[in-house]
């Protein structure tokens, strides 16, 4: 056993007080030779971070050096969560707008970290985000987000499913997820370009709004549907949800009374 007394007190943990001295004695009893050794590799490498928030855009992305001050915070907060079994697996990333958690890669495996047992490592790895990461007007909502601690990991859901035309299996694999977005499932065509609404038709949607994002789906070929009236035929039916100026999702309708996305349909 590797005794911390002599370093850790030295590192703010994200707490003060008897929380922070609480966490220090349940690290220096718990912490093993093997979980120093793993501190000292990734301090000496880095940390790859994905902060799920977005839907239609791509969720944001950047690795935290070695040398980050905050890097031996983080570690020792990972080494923590992984012991209270407080990691998740990336496919339980909740499906709603807005802040859904972060998924770092840690021993060569992706982790999903949200929910109020991990809210310290949440801060911190908020806290290394590069500039411009985020708009700024978010930043406050997102924070704010993540001390409630009120996001939490995606249920199992059993239920039957509508399967025809309902088929989600070309998008049961990751590469194919990681490159198309909701727009790409509610249109049916895979182009691995993270699709947006009138970029393909040279009419890019030039704000987060519902009637901008309404035209640029509609270059596209899209229609609007009025007062219930869904196209019969091979023609299907999508939704568009607007978290105003910040995000949008598609969703796609199955049977005249299911709807799906992207999202949520590895279950």
């Amino acid at each position: 056993m590797i005794h911390l007394q002599y370093w850790l007190p030295g590192i703010t943990i994200g707490a003060s007080g008897s929380r922070h001295h609480a966490f220090c004695r349940r690290l220096r009893e718990s912490i093993t030779d093997a979980d120093i050794i793993a501190i000292f590799l990734l301090f000496l490498g880095q940390l790859p971070v994905t902060m799920g928030i977005f839907s239609g855009r791509k969720d944001p992305e950047w690795v935290i050096p070695g040398t980050h001050p905050k890097m031996v915070k983080i570690q020792l907060l990972l080494v923590a969560a992984e012991k209270a079994k407080t990691f998740h697996p990336k496919k339980k990333m909740p499906p709603r707008l807005g802040y859904k958690g972060f998924i770092v890669v840690y021993k060569n495996a992706k982790r999903l970290i949200l929910g109020p047992k991990t809210v310290d490592l949440q801060e911190a790895l908020f806290a290394t985000r590069p500039a411009g990461t985020i708009p700024d007007t978010i930043v406050a909502e997102i924070l704010e987000t993540i001390k409630a601690g009120t996001v939490l990991p995606m249920k199992p859901v059993r239920r039957k499913r509508y399967a025809p035309p309902f088929n989600p299996a070309p998008y049961m694999f990751d590469d194919v997820r990681e490159d198309n977005n909701c727009y790409n499932y509610a249109n049916i065509r895979i182009t691995d370009t993270y699709a947006q609404p009138g970029r393909g038709a040279g009419a890019l949607f030039i704000a987060l709004t519902g009637a901008a994002v309404q035209a640029g789906a509609i270059a596209d070929g899209l229609a609007v549907v009025a007062n219930g009236n869904f196209p019969v035929g091979p023609r299907h039916v999508v939704a568009l949800v607007i978290w105003p100026g910040k995000c949008k999702s598609h969703l796609v309708i199955h049977n005249s009374t299911i709807f799906s996305h992207a999202i949520v349909i590895n279950f």
